[in-house]
């Protein structure tokens, strides 16, 4: 009996690559999303107005998404953020507000009472996460 073997070694045979493409197709056409967190979504041709402001002091962010993405709060008023998501939000208010808010996973955060204004919240490295507020 030898330890030798009938043909010659290859390191990666045809049919083994074959195999590691298919899987990585599969891969790519079911365990990714077709969403591209640097891009902003469409608003639906429903800009961000005063007008279309939801009334509301809490913000949701799921799927790299603030929902809602437009409201309006008094003055005085702090607007809650909630993450379903597992990573951390860092927002950075436009104009620039002496703080910035850190959204942790499956938690929230809050702001200070907001001044008259308007204010939009956007994560840098998650531009689609942004939420304008009118404050009055």
């Amino acid at each position: 009996m030898s330890d030798r073997f009938d043909r010659p070694w290859v390191p990666w045979r045809p049919a083994a690559l074959v195999a590691l493409a298919a899987a990585a197709g599969l891969l790519v056409l079911t365990g990714c999303p077709t969403h591209d967190p640097l891009v902003v979504p469409p608003d639906g041709g429903v800009p961000c107005t005063r007008a279309a402001a939801i009334a509301s002091d809490t913000v949701v962010i799921a799927a790299l998404v603030c929902n809602p993405s437009c409201i309006h709060v008094k003055a005085g008023t702090p607007v809650y953020f909630i993450n379903h998501d597992p990573f951390t939000y860092y927002l950075v208010a436009d104009p620039p507000l002496p703080y910035d808010l850190s959204v942790p996973p499956y938690a929230g955060t809050v702001t200070l009472p907001l001044a008259a204004g308007t204010v939009t919240w956007t994560a840098p490295h998650q531009p689609s996460a942004a939420a304008t507020i009118f404050v009055e």
